[in-house]
């Protein structure tokens, strides 16, 4: 498909080959595009002195080394490019080529990009209905949706004689053409984004000379982007639609969040076995992770184990106890653009509301069921190769539509999942709302701005417009907004967890993630023998993960008897401590479930907070739950160590001091 004309000459005592290279195919050339005029420098004596630029021309063995970098710059972009860039954009890029294809069927060069094709097909974008929303498989036979047959029945609709509008402001739009279910914005933007690109890559390539902004998008252009823009509220005017939006009425969700979560623990409770009750388990991780971090969905659909983390700290001014925060290490996100963002969560006051022990409990049912960390499965943490690619979020049955169970911890489960039992919930709640994947961080946003936290510490917390200070001075953790999202509203959020005041027995801890301490010592091994030559930071992943699940042993047991304290109806016949009677039904555990319920009871005798208000109905019905084991005399008896911080003895008179000595 080349034609090559060769010419040679003399100039001084060098040789000159002209090679003037016009392409057949101009749509797809391989490197370049167009007519390439390549000059090739021959020396009489190829001195490596005489080699280089002769008159301008360059070496034609340097400009095919140039575009063949640019080609593999090209290559690489694709290949790291994001898969849900691809699969909102590759459809429409397909529908734009067929589009060019049908309708300029003849023509010379029908997938030149101009002014009057992008007019029209956007035009057809802008009054065709909406598609149907939902994901296809990408094949040859449906990857393009260009409707010829409706394309014409759009041109035919439009009169030719449109009215001129009214000058009267008040007179209704006569002559408007108001399509009930257009495309909106959104989707027009993104047809417009596709085709630039589109655009981009002809001119990198040599297919087109047309400048986007002087040629193609033009003032006609701008006028129908500005008519879709403008239409719905018109569109909304006229025909009556609905006022009051999902967004306004999720204005009026305040609180219920506890609503929703309820809803999940209950549907947990519901199942027969630990298996068919841990998507609720996981799905209410991922609510109660969202809502306390203030986070976006596919930040943690695409999270690794690898990625989290717990840090500890507390002001020394005014707290006595150390507040727990889980931090999760978001490297390619929506808006990062190859920075590195975090998503933060600390330990909530309420423990049903609690992010981190929703996450415990996840992590608890999850090796149990999968197995994956068992003595002869388990990963070597001292390799980050064998386990830097576990998802963070799994599910059982289908392995994430993988061959295998080992295949399918390293896919992100589907979307699909957690937003049909959301809707599901939100339909049995009466709740309006179009935000299904990120209700959670909808809500916790709005909790806040209703708490009156500063908008900068809510930006913060939710890493919008992140900025330089931010990215590299910034401690990344806003105190504020997290003690906020985490219940403290009195005192300044002064941490106080009554929860957190009763040790567990290490020995009922060992039996939680046993294959911790001997992973941790070989990983502490490592990093001593070999750190020095490897780096501070060698394997510091593993040991930060590690060092997590041991502190989550301490966690998962406080949570789960502060559970059964405050709220024993949530726990009856739930698989998540019916499924471990080897953990809940220990006498070790019942031994500390009473000491949980002396702090707490003791606490709420003086106590203004609501949430540490037990009702004498409820202190009754836990007794009676001691007495039906029937344990020995012995067990019961037991010393309880209680510190209380001079913080906490100011507001209370010597009476009330004297209940807590």
């Amino acid at each position: 498909q080349y034609g090559l004309c060769q010419t040679n000459a003399s100039i001084g005592n060098h040789k000159i080959v002209v090679a003037l290279v016009t392409m057949a195919n101009r749509e797809r050339p391989q490197f370049g595009g167009g007519s390439i005029l390549v000059a090739r420098q021959q020396l009489a004596d190829d001195s490596p002195g005489q080699q280089g630029l002769v008159n301008g021309a360059p070496n034609a063995d340097l400009h095919l080394q140039t575009r063949r970098q640019q080609q593999f710059v090209e290559n690489q972009l694709q290949l790291i490019e994001k898969p849900n860039t691809k699969a909102a954009y590759k459809p429409k890029e397909a529908e734009f080529v067929e589009f060019c294809d049908q309708v300029y069927e003849g023509t010379t060069h029908p997938r030149h990009i101009d002014g009057d094709k992008v007019y029209r097909f956007l035009f057809y974008v802008a009054h065709r209905p909406k598609r149907r929303r939902g994901k296809k498989k990408a094949t040859a036979a449906n990857i393009g949706r260009f409707n010829l047959a409706e394309y014409r029945q759009i041109w035919s609709r439009i009169r030719a004689d449109i009215p001129s509008p009214s000058d009267d402001v008040n007179a209704a739009p006569h002559g408007l053409d108001l399509p009930t279910d257009a495309p909106q914005w959104d989707t027009f933007n993104h047809y417009r984004i596709v085709i630039s690109h589109r655009h981009e890559r002809d001119l990198k390539h040599g297919l087109t000379e047309e400048d986007w902004v002087k040629t193609i998008w033009t003032p006609w252009h701008k006028d129908l982007e500005k008519m879709v823009k403008r239409r719905k509220s018109v569109t909304n005017k006229v025909l009556h639609k609905e006022k009051m939006t999902s967004d306004l009425s999720l204005m009026n969700g305040q609180g219920k969040d506890k609503l929703i979560e309820e809803e999940m623990w209950k549907d947990g409770q519901s199942k027969s076995c630990l298996r068919h009750a841990f998507p609720s388990i996981r799905h209410r991780l991922m609510f109660l992770f969202t809502l306390c971090g203030v986070l976006r969905m596919e930040s943690l659909i695409h999270a690794e184990l690898s990625d989290c983390f717990l840090i500890k700290g507390k002001n020394e001014a005014k707290e006595s106890q150390f507040w727990d925060c889980l931090i999760l290490q978001m490297l390619d996100g929506k808006t990062n653009r190859g920075k590195t963002f975090f998503g933060r969560a600390m330990r909530h006051k309420c423990v049903e509301l609690c992010g981190m022990g929703a996450y415990g409990f996840y992590l608890l049912c999850r090796f149990k069921l999968s197995g994956e960390f068992e003595e002869g499965r388990c990963p070597d943490f001292t390799e980050n190769s064998s386990w830097y690619d576990i998802k963070l979020l799994v599910s059982f049955g289908t392995h994430n539509g993988a061959d295998s169970a080992q295949e399918g911890r390293t896919r992100c489960i589907a979307e699909s999942n957690f937003t049909k039992a959301t809707k599901d919930i939100l339909k049995k709640l009466d709740m309006a709302s179009k935000h299904f994947q990120h209700l959670g961080r909808m809500l916790g946003n709005m909790n806040l701005q209703f708490l009156e936290v500063d908008e900068e510490f809510i930006r913060m917390l939710g890493n919008w417009s992140v900025d330089v200070r931010d990215q590299c001075y910034s401690t990344k953790l806003p105190l504020p907004a997290m003690r906020k999202a985490a219940g403290f509203l009195t005192n300044e959020g002064r941490y106080y967890n009554p929860r957190a005041l009763v040790q567990p027995p290490e020995e009922l801890e060992k039996k939680i993630f046993p294959f911790a301490d001997a992973q941790l010592e070989n990983v502490r091994a490592k990093r001593q023998s070999e750190g020095t030559r490897k780096g501070g930071n060698y394997l510091g992943a593993a040991k930060c993960f590690l060092e997590m699940l041991v502190r989550f042993r301490t966690i998962i047991l406080q949570d789960a008897a502060a559970m059964k304290v405050l709220h024993p109806g949530r726990c009856d016949g739930h698989m998540l401590f019916v499924g471990f009677p080897e953990l809940f039904r220990d006498q070790l555990f019942l031994v500390s479930f009473l000491q949980c319920l002396i702090v707490v009871y003791c606490f709420s005798l003086f106590s203004n907070t609501p949430f540490l208000r037990i009702s004498q109905r409820k202190c009754d019905r836990n007794w009676q739950l001691l007495l039906r084991c029937k344990l020995p005399p012995s067990t019961l008896c037991f010393p309880v160590s209680l510190r209380i911080s001079t913080a906490w003895n100011r507001p209370f008179g010597k009476a009330q001091r004297g209940i807590w000595q």
